[in-house]
């Protein structure tokens, strides 16, 4: 059956090219694969059960990847002919790596585009004249072993579309980059050296379903092996490990299909064996005599319950593994194989998707497949510790945006515990969506004839994933709109497969999926999902977009997932910016994004490529930490001494942390506890009643609560360490703002427009006539290279881009003004000056009160009022001063100790911290505002002797302090290509003194803003802070 299969497909892709003879494969959507094997689990054969369980290489397998003959042309008629040929001479051409993108290796360019195809947009047809062909030669030479056998050529992944040669004889075809692809290749090959050859095509028709929103690369993403296979094999295996009503015990239910290649009949017998993961327990045995005719397939079914069983969730990753062996009459092993298998249970019940009967939060991430040295091709070591980063900042799921990963990764989260959406590698974005445009006629998902290859995807992907327990919901796509062709790919799915559930993001509530799964809705469309009863669960396959400086008010996202059963989080986008390891000129390193490879004649979509919450080279950016806290399972609250411990796990007793907490003085330890061994069942909480600590009433106190646990790396040197899981602070006494005048007598003088004031030695003078601070020292030295003055502008955030704010927030790019009044008043005690400005760029009035005090202190007060309605937002509302170079040493009492803003420092707490300026601008891949920290108290910034300054506000403070100014980041109205590379520190550390700053939003990058209590939209708005010199 299995084989009639096969040639059915093939005589039907055959006959439809044959059809069309002038019409090319990668051109004709009905012909995507010829003498394709059926898509089957990641399974090697292997000669004995111990090799297979040891999960070591096989001796009937062969990684043939490396290095490969390769030669490139702009076009496929260019191609050279009979390179295929055994006798063909290549020794003019060079080699490329397999895995390999021909971009990164300099053959052609590499193009990042969103949502426009990188080519004309004419489904099925690819430009003739511009299609890039690379040909591959390799020579690979069997073991001798494998005389008599069956070979068979497996690509881990595919190209666009490729014809496969072996020896010259031509083997077959597949359309795919992200599909596993095998072909029997037995009749071709030969006992000395045999020549594989490949041609493949950067674009086909299947392009037009892989318009992913990601570097357009080609070449094979992954690697290429051959293996060895009796002519009687186990060719698949479906194991299900399954649990009863209680959650306890397990279900075990697996299918084997054996084939019979050969012309003989086989009669043997098939064990199942399932043991604990990496040990010796047998836990359940199976045993079936079988029966095979010549050229015929069989599915053999074995299943039992077990009783009480270790299951698997992200929490508690407990594997167990299948190994199945197949004998022959004499009870010889004639093949053995193993998978992973993991005892869980995913259910729908009243709109709520439970796993194990536990109701799920999704805390999740979107992840493509980056390597900033090798573009698409990404190793074990990247994969890890992507995994160990996603698990220590409180990830609990993946969704593979928007292509299957290589098989591997699934492996490391079955083992280490990460839920996955699977996705299938189908995305026509470009072609139009539910949201985005109407559908044109020829849109792939709404055609018959496009039919054959999406079913050949999702096909694809499911059978290859099937036994992963970490998989839990397939999707069929994403941005493809909810055309015919998934109505029937989803009833396929569950048919084949009964333990997981299916969803189309272009499905909304419709038919074709089981969970509402938008992206980037408004919180009006939130909140009115959370206020009903539903029949699905919502999940946000896509939210809090974070491009560059960004993720913005995540805190309330959960505050409305937290409302209702059915609102269940989402997958933030994405996990990694996409930015390709650069040098330039002048050696520098920079992160390339879309457009700096040149290929002006290509779409371009600048740095869109760079939404992740951790750098390409995996160094987590500082909104990270705002998804920790967010996303953290343990709450605490306090009040008065009592504390109550929230345990938000699903199959974690709280006994298994360390939970303790310290109480500050103004940044500073006074007192730490451990809270000993606290028992907590999941979804409990336990109250905790802790010493009143002792408390001057004239400071701020705060109040910390940490869980922790010692938890094994799973890189590398696998070192013991502690990862904290959960924090809190509460404000035990809040801080005191207030201030005396201080008593002393100022020395005075005054002339035609000016007067100098002394507080021993320290001075300032000040203009009379137009109240304005014309220097303030100390000594012999000026405190400030520049003064403070009015500074209302930040350089743009991506989100600011996006919005349009750099544009529409431009009068505040300057501070032009003039002089409307000034006035002075004198005291024994005191000199007060106070100026009213008027700005002429954006219509208000600013006014400045300078307080110089008998202790050299220097108060400034600013209020600011709008005069016209039809003025901006803020961006900010401050002032900047500029200090000398070697004033780096950064002390300060606030939040910290990562940059923080209005809208995301939750997890920033009111600290004491001792940094440099050098290391306040965060390197995103385009220069952006940065290094800002909130709710300020006082700071400090001295140079190696102490001499410097300090400012106190008289409410909380925002600041930032850098050397660079916010023009060295800011390209002006017209978004310029930049890198952190062309930014140079100055001589120089930029101090802003804010209010406060502009909120950095993050519901999308292209039009939101943030949310309105944290943009500065109000009419009035006024702040005062204190300068002391420090000598």
């Amino acid at each position: 059956m299995r084989n009639i299969f096969l040639i059915i497909c093939s005589l039907l892709t055959a006959v439809a090219a044959i059809a069309d003879g002038t019409t090319p494969y990668w051109e004709q959507p009905e012909v995507y694969a010829i003498n394709k094997l059926p898509a089957r689990a990641t399974l090697l054969p292997y000669e004995s059960e111990a090799d297979a369980l040891s999960h070591r290489e096989s001796s009937l397998a062969m990684d043939i990847s490396g290095e490969w003959k390769f030669h490139w042309t702009k076009t496929p008629a260019e191609a050279p002919a009979g390179f295929e040929r055994v006798e063909y001479d290549d020794s003019t051409w060079r080699y490329i790596s397999v895995p390999g993108n021909w971009e990164v290796e300099d053959y052609g360019y590499p193009i990042y585009t969103n949502v426009n195809y990188p080519h004309p947009k004419n489904p099925p047809y690819i430009p003739h004249d511009d299609n890039p062909t690379g040909c591959y030669r390799h020579t690979f030479k069997l073991p001798d072993s494998w005389a008599e056998r069956r070979t068979i050529l497996h690509f881990k992944s595919g190209l666009a579309a490729m014809h496969i040669w072996v020896n010259g004889h031509e083997v077959g075809y597949s359309e795919g980059t992200k599909t596993a692809v095998e072909f029997d290749i037995t009749p071709y090959v030969t006992s000395g050296d045999n020549l594989l050859a490949v041609k493949g095509f950067r674009w086909a028709d299947g392009s037009y379903l892989e318009d992913q929103d990601f570097w357009r690369l080609s070449g094979f993403d992954r690697g290429v092996m051959i293996y060895s296979v009796a002519d009687v094999r186990i060719a698949d295996m479906f194991a299900i490990g399954d649990l009863d009503k209680s959650y306890k015990n397990g279900i075990f239910n697996t299918t084997v299909t054996l084939e019979n290649c050969g012309d003989k009949p086989f009669k043997g017998s098939v064990e199942v064996t399932l043991k604990r993961y990496n040990g010796d327990e047998v836990v359940a045995k199976f045993s079936r005599g079988v029966t095979l005719k010549g050229d015929s397939t069989i599915d053999v079914g074995f299943e039992k319950s077990l009783g009480a069983i270790d299951t698997w969730s992200h929490e508690k990753p407990n594997l167990y593994t299948t190994l199945v062996t197949l004998k022959d009459a004499k009870g010889d092993i004639v093949e053995a194989t193993a998978c992973n298998t993991g005892f869980r249970k995913v259910e729908i019940k009243d709109g709520v998707l439970l796993l194990n009967g536990k109701r799920l939060m999704i805390n999740g991430v979107n992840i493509h497949e980056h390597n900033p040295a090798t573009g698409h091709v990404i190793n074990r070591d990247i994969m890890l510790k992507d995994i160990e980063l996603m698990k220590q900042h409180n990830i609990n799921a993946v969704r593979t945006s928007h292509y299957p990963q290589p098989t591997e990764w699934y492996d490391l989260c079955d083992e280490h515990g990460l839920l996955l959406i699977d996705e299938a590698n189908i995305e026509a974005h470009g072609c139009g969506t539910s949201w985005h445009e109407s559908y044109p006629e020829f849109h792939p998902s709404h055609r018959e004839e496009w039919k054959g290859t999406h079913h050949d995807r999702v096909r694809s992907m499911v059978e290859r994933d099937k036994n992963h327990p970490s998989v839990i919901i397939w999707s069929m796509g994403n941005e493809s709109s909810d055309g015919e062709v998934y109505g029937e790919m989803y009833e396929w799915i569950h048919k084949r497969d009964r333990s997981r559930f299916v969803q189309l993001e272009q499905g909304y509530g419709g038919p074709h999926t089981d969970i509402i799964c938008p992206m980037y809705p408004p919180f009006s469309e939130l909140e009115r999902y959370a206020s009903r009863k539903l029949s699905k669960p919502y999940i946000l396959c896509e939210y809090a977009h974070a491009m560059g400086n960004s993720t913005g008010n995540l805190r309330e996202f959960y505050d409305i997932f937290e409302r209702s059963p059915h609102m269940q989080g989402g997958f933030i986008w994405d996990w990694v910016d996409q930015g390709i390891d650069a040098t330039g000129r002048d050696g520098r390193h920079y992160w390339a994004y879309g457009g700096d490879f040149g290929a002006w004649m290509y779409t371009h979509d600048e740095n869109f490529c760079c939404n992740g919450i951790v750098l390409p080279d995996r160094t987590p950016h500082p909104g990270i930490m705002e998804v920790k806290k967010v996303y953290q399972d343990i709450e605490f609250e306090y009040k008065d001494g009592n504390l109550r411990i929230y345990n938000n796990y699903n199959f974690t007793n709280l006994a298994e942390y360390e939970l303790g907490y310290k109480v500050y003085c103004e940044g500073e330890v006074v007192y730490s506890n451990s809270l000993g061994e606290v028992v907590c069942a999941p979804g409990e909480y336990v109250d905790v009643v802790l010493p009143s600590p002792n408390i001057d009433k004239s400071k701020e106190y705060t109040i910390n609560f940490e869980a922790s646990q010692m938890q094994r790396s799973i890189l590398g040197a696998r070192n013991w360490q502690r990862v904290v899981v959960a924090t809190e602070q509460h404000i035990l006494n809040p801080y005191n703002f207030s201030h005396t005048t201080p008593e002393g007598e100022l020395e005075i003088e005054e002339g035609d427009g000016w007067l100098v004031a002394y507080a021993g030695d320290i001075g300032v003078l000040f203009n009379t006539k137009t109240g304005s601070l014309s220097r303030y020292v100390s000594g012999n030295r000026d405190i400030m290279s520049q003064l403070p003055e009015p500074w209302f502008w930040r350089a743009p955030t991506d989100n600011d881009w996006g919005a349009g704010f750099h544009y529409k927030a431009n009068v505040w790019r300057t501070n032009r003004s003039r002089s409307v009044e000034a006035k002075v008043e004198k005291f024994k005690d005191r000199v007060v000056i106070t100026a009213v400005r008027e700005l002429l760029d954006a219509p208000s009035l600013y006014t400045t009160t300078y307080t110089f005090m008998a202790d050299g202190a220097l108060k400034i007060e600013v209020a600011w009022e709008r005069r016209s309605e039809h003025l901006s937002e803020l961006p900010r509302f401050g002032m900047r001063m500029i200090l000398p170079h070697d004033h780096k040493n950064l002390l300060f009492y606030g939040r910290g100790p990562w940059e923080n803003y209005s809208d995301r420092n939750e997890s920033s707490f009111i600290g004491l911290y001792e940094q440099s300026t050098d290391e306040q601008l965060f390197p995103y891949v385009r220069p952006q505002e940065s290094g800002n920290k909130t709710d300020v108290r006082w700071l400090e910034l001295t140079d190696a002797q102490g001499v410097g300054l300090r400012i106190e506000g008289l409410q909380p403070l925002s600041i930032s302090a850098m050397p660079h100014r916010a023009e060295d980041l800011d390209p002006g109205l017209t978004k310029k290509q930049m890198h952190y590379s062309d930014i140079e520190p100055r001589r120089e550390v930029v101090l802003h003194v804010d209010l406060a700053q502009r909120g950095l939003g993050g519901d999308d990058s292209w039009g939101a803003v943030p949310h309105e209590r944290y943009r500065l939209e109000a009419d009035r708005y006024e702040y005062g802070y204190i300068i002391r010199p420090l000598n």
